[in-house]
């Protein structure tokens, strides 16, 4: 309040000086006003009097109206004050958030910089542990590569001296056997012979005795005749003739590459018949030519094991052991029918599209020899349709993948698929709906490197007539087991 009346005006200050005058004056007014009313109420008004109240009314108006304006003006800079009070106290408000607010941000700032810091050093720290563990598993790593390698050429080299010494003894108790077949055979060949010469023998002494009976009937009939002098007509007497069994058919069995035998039978006695490969549980049946010969391949899909049997029409059956040339390089992936369909085996080498090289089927079928070169030159396995089957034949049917194991081939797998060729795209008549080939079971068969032989079985379902077929709905993955191998 000081500040605020020190602040008035000069003029103000005046106007209070002659209140204040007023004041004093106002009383000898009053006084002179409430005397004793002596003078007489019809003289004349003192007009100098009346003049210096109407001025002291004036001028108490005008101190009123200064005190008006005094305490308005004393109003507005207590309101003015109290204005600066409150942006003052504001301010200072403002001023102490924004400082609190300061120094929040330079604590959060600091904070987050220490904990970035220390998320620094702890990834930092991940780093390098993970770096000392990853050099931990390489270290680890290649020390298992080499002692998985070091097992796998001890294994190599042990399964190598075992199936030398399995083939050697295989080889010594083959050339027992066929010295024994040998003996047996010149045997049979001595008996045969004595039984074709002494079998030859009645009949000539048969043919002769006829031939002696037909001339002497010959003569009589010409000495009758002589006696009758009448003609007649002298019948011949055809000799019978006796011959012996027919022999047993010669079988030569030649180990060819890729675990296969060719096989060449001659029988001339029964040209034209039918033969039965009995191989496993498979049988092979095919036709003596019109010299009674025919060469066939076996795919050893169950391996050598028990061998072979060749079974004539006339129910004799030979026993042929069988060799493989190359065992323990390549591994063999077939599918195995009866009915008269025609199926194809794709192999992707590499999962190669169909098309492309490293598809392997009927149609690019390629041959052992490009196999092998392929494995030469890449340094990875590959193999080739070792047989092949149009299913034009009675007897089990069969398609065969061989495979070429390299010995710098990594891990992995070649993936198959069975198409039902017979059926095509567009199934039709017999091959889809009820029709007898619409259904076609068939066996899958692994014989793996080892010399283990996998088996499964299936069925190639039907299809409703003219349903399209394509893709995956014409080539049935999964049919035949994909073949696996590690290095």
């Amino acid at each position: 309040m000081p500040s605020v009346l020190f602040a008035l005006s000069k003029s103000g200050r005046c106007a209070i000086a002659l209140l204040a005058t007023l004041i004093t004056t106002c009383p000898l007014a009053a006084q002179a006003q409430q005397g004793p009313q002596f003078f007489d109420q019809r003289r004349l008004p003192d007009l100098e009097l009346e003049r210096r109240n109407q001025e002291i009314l004036q001028e108490q108006r005008r101190v009123q109206d200064v005190e008006a304006k005094r305490k308005a003006e004393e109003q507005r800079l207590a309101a003015e004050a109290e204005q600066q009070k409150q942006a003052a106290e504001a301010y200072a408000k403002r001023r102490a958030e924004q400082q609190r607010l300061a120094a929040e941000a330079l604590a959060k700032r600091k904070a987050e910089e220490q904990r970035l810091a220390a998320e620094a050093e702890a990834q930092g720290k991940q780093k390098a542990d993970e770096q000392k563990l990853a050099t931990e598993a390489e270290a680890k790593r290649k020390a298992e590569e080499q002692k998985l390698a070091a097992e796998a050429e001890a294994k190599r080299k042990a399964e190598q001296q075992k199936l030398a010494a399995e083939a050697e003894a295989k080889r010594k108790a083959e050339e027992q056997k066929l010295a024994a077949d040998a003996e047996a055979k010149k045997k049979a060949e001595e008996l045969k012979l004595a039984a074709e010469a002494e079998a030859k023998r009645k009949s000539d002494e048969l043919k002769l005795a006829a031939e002696a009976e037909a001339k002497r009937k010959a003569e009589q009939a010409q000495a009758a005749n002589r006696r009758d002098a009448a003609p007649a007509t002298v019948a011949a007497l055809s000799p019978a003739l006796v011959s012996g069994p027919c022999e047993p058919a010669k079988v030569i069995a030649e180990p060819l590459i890729g675990g296969r035998v060719q096989l060449k039978v001659d029988s001339a006695c029964r040209r034209g018949q039918n033969i039965t490969l009995l191989y496993g549980d498979h049988d092979m049946v095919r036709k003596l030519d019109g010299n009674g010969q025919a060469i066939v391949i076996v795919d050893l899909i169950f391996g050598t094991g028990d061998g072979l049997t060749v079974k004539t029409a006339d129910g004799r059956q030979d026993r042929v052991a069988l060799v493989a040339k190359d065992a323990g390089q390549y591994s063999k992936a077939a599918v195995i029918w009866r009915k008269a369909v025609d199926l194809n085996l794709h192999a992707s080498e590499g999962n190669a599209a169909f098309g492309t090289p490293g598809h392997v089927w009927s149609k690019a079928p390629l041959t052992a020899e490009e196999a092998k070169e392929k494995v030469a030159t890449s340094g990875r396995g590959a193999g080739f349709m070792s047989t092949i089957d149009d299913g034009n034949h009675d007897g089990s049917k069969v398609e065969v993948y061989t495979f070429f194991h390299s010995p710098e081939q990594p891990s992995g797998a070649v993936p198959f698929s069975v198409d039902h060729t017979s059926r095509g795209a567009q199934p039709a008549g017999e091959m889809c709906g009820t029709g007898a080939l619409a259904e076609v079971p068939f066996d899958a068969v692994l014989l793996l490197r080892t010399g283990e032989v996998q088996r499964d079985s299936g069925v190639i379902p039907s299809v409703a007539c003219g349903t399209p077929l394509e893709g995956k709905t014409r080539y049935l993955k999964n049919a035949v087991p994909d073949l696996r191998f590690r290095r």
